[in-house]
Order: C-alpha cells, then sequence, then structure tokens
C-alpha cells in the first residue's frame, strides 16, 4: 500500500505532457513487478493527458502495453486496456482485440468500448472473417463495430452481409448495421429533466451521411429473409427506434402466412400506438386462442384497445376473461387490465360496454365491461354528456340484484371508490347476496360507516386548527388508504417503486415531513413544491396552452402530465413560450369534504409507508 501511493504521489507530475518523459523511464521497469503492475499501467493511461485531451497522443510508447494486455492477471489486463486506450494507442488495438469474448465480463466489456474509442475497425473485421473466431468473440467485435460510425465500416458490414450466408454471422452484421442507422445528436443545452428519456441507444437520434445506404441494405435483407430471421432484425430495428412501415408490413404477411412467430409479431405490435388494420385479425385471433401464453393474450389486449373499432371488444373481454384464471401470470394480468381499464377508446365504447354486461351479468366477460363503465365513471376528464350517460347506465343497473352484485365485486378488485357510498348503503340489503357482497367490498376498499365517524369535517374549520386537530387525532392506516383513492392522490401521485412513475413520489415522504409538516403541505399545496414538479406553463404554435409537470424531456420532445393525470406529448419544436408558474399543480382544498379523523388516518397511512 505504502509503495502504490508512492507511485501515484510520484506519477501526479507526469499527467503534464512537458514532464511525464522524465518519469516514462523510471517507470517502465516496475511494469515487470507483479504486484505493482497493475498500478503502473494505470499511471501509464494518465501520462500527458493533456495532449490528449487536445485530439493528440499521449507519450507512452504502445508496445509497453503489450505484455500487460496479455497478462493472466485480471486487474492488469483491465488496466491495460484501459490505459492503451486513454493514451490514445490505436497500432496496439489488435492485442486489445484478443480480450473480446474474455470469460471476464468487464474485460471483455471494457475491450469493445476501448476498440470503438479508438476506432480501431481492421481487427475487428479481422475476427468476423475468421473462421475458427468463437462467437463471443465475433459478438465483442459486432459490438465495437456499431460504435464506430465511420463509413468504411458500414462499407465493411454492407461487404460482408452481401457475402455472408451464415444465420449467425449475418446476426452480428445486422445488429452492428441496425445500431449505425443513427448517432448521437450534438448536444443543444437543454437540461435532461427530472425523467429523461433512456430508450437508448441514443439520447437524442440523429442521421448521418451513411444512414440511407443502412436502411436500403436492411430493407433488402428483410424482403428475402426467412420468417425467423425477418421477425428478429424486426425486433432490432424497433430495438434501435428505426421506424419502418415495411418492415411491419413484411412481419404481418408472415406471421398470417404461418412462416413467423406469432408471438413475437404481436411484441413488436403492442409498441406501436397505430394499429394496421391488416393486423386486427391478428390481433383478435391470438386474443381468443386459448393456446395464446398469458403475455401473448395481454399483448394483444393492449393492441386491441388502441383500434377505434368497437368491435374488438369481444376478443379483449375473453382475453381478459382468460387471464384471470392463469396461475403465475401476474405481470400479463396487470397488462391486460391496464390497457383495458385506461383505454382512451373506452369513452366511445360505453354503449357496447353495457351491453355486453347486461347480456348475462354473472358472466365473466360481462363482469369485466361492467368494469369498464366503473373505470369510466371514475374518470375526470369525460365530457358532460358521456359522463351523465355513464352515470345513468350504472344507475339503471344498480336496480338489478345480479348487476348490483357483480359491480361491487368488480369496484373492490379494481380499488374502484365509485360505488363507495351505495356500498355502504348495501350493507343493509335485504338481499343476502347483495348485502354478503357489500360486506366483503366494504372490507376490500376499506369502507367505514359514516355514523362511526364524530369528528368535524375540515371545511368547517380555519387551517391553524384543522393542523392541530389532526396533529393529534388518532386515525385509522386502512382508511387512510381509502382516503387517499377517495381524494384521487393516486393520479398524480405513487406509493410504491414498482408504480409508473406521476408525480412526486410518497412512499417515502414521512421521512421528509413531520406530520405537521405533512399535514400543512396537503392543506396548501402551493407553499412548498417538490423539486421537479413545478408548475409548466407551454404555449403551441397553434395558440393551445397546457399546463402541467415534467414526466419526461428528450431533445425533440417534452412530456406533460396535467392536473387531470393526462399525459401530453409535446414537439418542441413547436413550442413558442415555456414559463415556470409559482403556485403548485395540487389544488387546495382536496381534504374540504373529509373529517378530521379520515384526514388523520391519511397521515398515518402516509407515515406507514416510509421505511
Amino acid at each position: 500500500r505504502v509503495r502504490v501511493g508512492a507511485l501515484y504521489a510520484l506519477t501526479q507530475r507526469g499527467v503534464h505532457g512537458t514532464v511525464s518523459w522524465v518519469l516514462l523511464n523510471q517507470l517502465k521497469p516496475l511494469i515487470s513487478v507483479p504486484e505493482l503492475a497493475p498500478f503502473v499501467v494505470r499511471a501509464l493511461g494518465d501520462m500527458g493527458i493533456d495532449q490528449v485531451t487536445h485530439k493528440g497522443v499521449g507519450p507512452v510508447q504502445a508496445q509497453w502495453f503489450e505484455a500487460p494486455l496479455r497478462s493472466e492477471d485480471p486487474r492488469t489486463r483491465l488496466e491495460a486496456i484501459i490505459g492503451a486506450a486513454r493514451q490514445g494507442k490505436k497500432e496496439i488495438a489488435p492485442v486489445i482485440a484478443e480480450s473480446l469474448g474474455h470469460v471476464d465480463p468487464v474485460i471483455a466489456h471494457t475491450a469493445f468500448r476501448a476498440l470503438a474509442l479508438l476506432g480501431a475497425s481492421e481487427p475487428c473485421f479481422s475476427i468476423l472473417d475468421h473462421r475458427g473466431a468463437a462467437p463471443e468473440q465475433k459478438k465483442g467485435a459486432s459490438f465495437a463495430l456499431m460504435r464506430m460510425h465511420q463509413s468504411d465500416v458500414v462499407e465493411g458490414l454492407l461487404q460482408r452481409l452481401s457475402q455472408s450466408q451464415e444465420n449467425l454471422e449475418q446476426t452480428y452484421l445486422l445488429a452492428a448495421l441496425c445500431r449505425l442507422v443513427h448517432r448521437e445528436a450534438p448536444w443543444n443545452g437543454d437540461s435532461w429533466g427530472t425523467r429523461p428519456d433512456t430508450r437508448g441507444p441514443y439520447y437524442q437520434l440523429e442521421t448521418w451521411g451513411a444512414s440511407e445506404r443502412i436502411l436500403a441494405a436492411l430493407q433488402r435483407f428483410l424482403q428475402h429473409a426467412s420468417g425467423d430471421q425477418a421477425a428478429w432484425l424486426v425486433a432490432e430495428m424497433n430495438r434501435n427506434r428505426i421506424q419502418s412501415d415495411a418492415a411491419l408490413d413484411k412481419i404481418l404477411d408472415l406471421a398470417l402466412a404461418g412462416e413467423a412467430a406469432v408471438g413475437q409479431v404481436v411484441s413488436q405490435l403492442s409498441g406501436l400506438e397505430d394499429i394496421p388494420a391488416k393486423a386486427i385479425p391478428l390481433l383478435i385471433q391470438v386474443a381468443q386462442a386459448s393456446e395464446s401464453t398469458a403475455m401473448e393474450s395481454a399483448q394483444a389486449v393492449e393492441s386491441l384497445m388502441k383500434v377505434p373499432s368497437a368491435q374488438v371488444l369481444p376478443a379483449a373481454l375473453q382475453a381478459l376473461t382468460r387471464l384471470e384464471t392463469e396461475s403465475g401470470a401476474r405481470k400479463a394480468q396487470e397488462m391486460a387490465r391496464r390497457s383495458f381499464l385506461t383505454a382512451k377508446q373506452l369513452e366511445s365504447w360505453y354503449e357496447s360496454l353495457e351491453s355486453w354486461a347486461a347480456k348475462e351479468p354473472a358472466s365473466p366477460s360481462s363482469s369485466w365491461a361492467q368494469a369498464g363503465l366503473l373505470a369510466l365513471a371514475d374518470r375526470k376528464d369525460l365530457s358532460p354528456e358521456t359522463s351523465q350517460s355513464v352515470k345513468n347506465l350504472i344507475d339503471v343497473a344498480w336496480q338489478d340484484p345480479v348487476r348490483r352484485v357483480v359491480m361491487m365485486r368488480m369496484a373492490a378488485s379494481q380499488r374502484n371508490h365509485v360505488l363507495d357510498a351505495r356500498i355502504r348503503a348495501a350493507l343493509q340489503d335485504p338481499n343476502e347476496e347483495v348485502s354478503r357482497q357489500a360486506r366483503q367490498s366494504a372490507r376490500r376498499l376499506r369502507i367505514e360507516a359514516l355514523e362511526e365517524d364524530t369528528s368535524p369535517r375540515v371545511d368547517g374549520l380555519s387551517v391553524k386548527e384543522t393542523l392541530q386537530q389532526v396533529v393529534r387525532t388518532q386515525g385509522d392506516v386502512t382508511l387512510g388508504e381509502a382516503v387517499f383513492l377517495r381524494a384521487s392522490c393516486q393520479m398524480c401521485h405513487t406509493v410504491s417503486q414498482e408504480q409508473d412513475p406521476k408525480g412526486p413520489y410518497l412512499g417515502n415522504i414521512a421521512n421528509t415531513y413531520r406530520r405537521e409538516d405533512l399535514a400543512k403541505a396537503i392543506l396548501m399545496p402551493g407553499d412548498t413544491i417538490a423539486q421537479g414538479f413545478a408548475t409548466h406553463v407551454i404555449e403551441l404554435d397553434d395558440g393551445e396552452e397546457v399546463t402541467g409537470f415534467v414526466v419526461q424531456e428528450s431533445g425533440d420532445q417534452v412530456i406533460l402530465r396535467d392536473v387531470l393525470s393526462q399525459a401530453h406529448t409535446l414537439d418542441k419544436e413547436k413550442i413558442l413560450s415555456r414559463k415556470v408558474l409559482e403556485t403548485s399543480m395540487m389544488p387546495e382544498g382536496l381534504m374540504a369534504s373529509f373529517s378530521i379523523r379520515e384526514m388523520a388516518s391519511l397521515l398515518d397511512y402516509l407515515e406507514q409507508l416510509a421505511p
């Protein structure tokens, strides 16, 4: 340890190119000392680093790295790869390439990144051309090449693709070409925001001189590819965010002809916003087929719920019903449930939902149709006409005891509080089946009888009086969860790291705020605004004005979530002005209709969430 400290104390002077040559001859003998080798090689990588910064190369001779690059000691080899790359020693790249596919994943990863940094394509192509090279070596070579945006690299990949007959070799070449279609655009100075675009492989895509040639080659290959090859290539293109209608048409045709795996096609379709008309029959088939996997069914539902026509509703309901009975398919069940209940299309399907719900009220598919109506009734952004129509349908359905039971069961299973008052009243229903379901739903939804709460309502007290009372009042955690949902807090907040991010995360809020401060933040949200959730007002070039907080920001788009929890994706080029308000998105008066005990219960619930 003392020797290493002395070594670095000495070599710190060598980071300046003007004096590094004085130290180099003193360091060279130490490379052969096993216990010092990795530290010496690391120091060599720093020699004259100011020269490298100014687009030069370092003063260390390339051959000094040769022995360490072949060392059996993994630390020495790793430091040698890093040092050679930092010194810009492209001539030693063939020796670095020997570590591609190394059994140590850190060494293998660092090797291909170093080769990419050096722009050393020749040793990578040599490995791809060598028939005896191991698959992991070829994979590493392709990883390096796909990071070199050079015309000669593209030319070499295209030439080999045109001559290759082996699927595995074609896979390496195509993967490299897909990643080379785009490159990282120059940073324009914009902040990434608190929720940057993490899809990859670049933050902000930009085409370059070779992009059109690569795309044309990919299209040609796709035209003649087999089913499995075409499915893989389309997936790879999507992974690299390459938009291609021809690629989607190709894979759809193969799937419809039975020449491509349907699961792969459904997976690709689920990521699209606009579903092609020719894909709808395939999606309906997958949704209805008993042999479809749980994930295929869920992805089919996700895609079908983007189709404007209600003709796809029966297939979606059938898939939801089958998924409900699947064991070990929680992720797929949640995906399908969320896709169905939050779909924008439900707003124009409410009459179809009612028809299905009333058809055979006790059947599973009718139950899901009823759940769709309840989800619509819980939405805050429906048009007044649609909202009233849905309310009327539920009012009529409630008169039927069978549908009353179904609605309460589905409301409980979906944590929907639209029927809370009715469920509370149904506890005394003379129909035994109805009252039994009411008791079960009331327990699940944490509905408490009104007569048990004698505390005053918040809207009848001043802020000071409310704070004094809720701080000293003992509430109930389960009731607090119900209050959280009834106040629609979940529209803008999450309480679990597993939930998709929305507004400020509340899972650990009690670690930041004392009980009184937390109560004050709820009553007067404008006093303290969480970092990253300031209210933005954006004016677009068409005159539209959007207000909300930034959910995600990329180089060319910004996504805002408004007070109704609706996401708005805005193109930056269409933004005329953008300003930040000092007021909070969270409105005051959220607790006005709740009692002191209910608000105290909400505080108890938030406090118990904190680890």
